[in-house]
């Protein structure tokens, strides 16, 4: 598969039988699942071809746990089978006010840990009205501060681009908007991390409908896909477009 798929399910399915039902759907190749987190090891054992992902990962990594009531450490999440943790979605930045002083040390202690950070940016209505500059500008500063504690050393990191204006709302960004992004994300990172291996993808409202138009973008290495990744009808219809493209 050209492209990556990041399936973010969110906190659905609600019953095991579903997650069985939406596991089989969407274990492919060049497919990482990021269950709720009391899921992880029922899906790692069934999936066959797709790597695990958790949904979020605690700004601390103590090396024999630690009393932070309700929350998962990086080295939980590795010994549990994910391969990548998404760090800073829109959500939990607007509904759990996360920072990016607290998201930096969230992709610090993922890569310390050995997963794959997918670092997710992105601006809200009042700044994409402003105009595309202050858009770029946006998110240049979220990456500044979110890479601010990581070390000159080789690594691979992902990032995924979220128009936060464009998510849920019906205005969906077009695949041009989402290549400019893009390609600023690939300016900024290899500006002032040089040795990062990096990808990017898009995490605006994707489904079977608009997917084919954003693939096309060289600058897209993929997709961070929300609602239609925990529609065991729709997933696999996005797999099977990123296939046969």
């Amino acid at each position: 598969m050209k492209k990556l798929l990041v399936a973010n399910w969110k906190m659905k399915p609600t019953t095991l039988a579903d997650v069985e039902l939406l596991t089989r759907a969407s274990d492919a190749e060049g497919v990482v699942l990021a269950p709720p987190f009391p899921y992880l090891d029922f899906v790692k054992k069934m999936a066959r071809h797709a790597e695990l992902c958790v949904q979020n990962v605690f700004f601390e990594n103590p090396k024999n746990g630690g009393a932070f009531t309700g929350e998962v450490s990086c080295a939980m999440a590795k010994a549990m089978g994910a391969t990548y943790a998404i760090i800073g979605h829109s959500e939990r930045r607007q509904f759990l006010r996360e920072s990016d002083a607290m998201i930096a040390r969230k992709v610090a202690v993922a890569l310390e840990a050995g997963l794959i950070p997918i670092l997710c940016v992105g601006e809200g209505h009042e700044v994409r009205h402003r105009g595309e500059a202050q858009a770029v500008g946006f998110v240049g500063m979220q990456l500044m501060t979110d890479l601010s504690l990581l070390k000159n050393e080789p690594s691979e990191l992902i990032v995924a681009y979220e128009p936060v204006w464009a998510i849920g709302t019906g205005n969906n960004a077009t695949p041009e908007q989402a290549s400019v992004m893009s390609n600023a994300i690939r300016k900024a990172i290899s500006t002032n991390h040089p040795s990062l291996r990096l990808k990017v993808l898009y995490g605006g409202s994707v489904n079977a409908g608009n997917i084919a138009g954003f693939a096309r973008e060289r600058d897209i290495d993929g997709f961070l896909v929300g609602g239609a990744s925990a529609d065991a009808g729709e997933f696999p219809k996005l797999i099977s477009i990123i296939h046969n493209l």
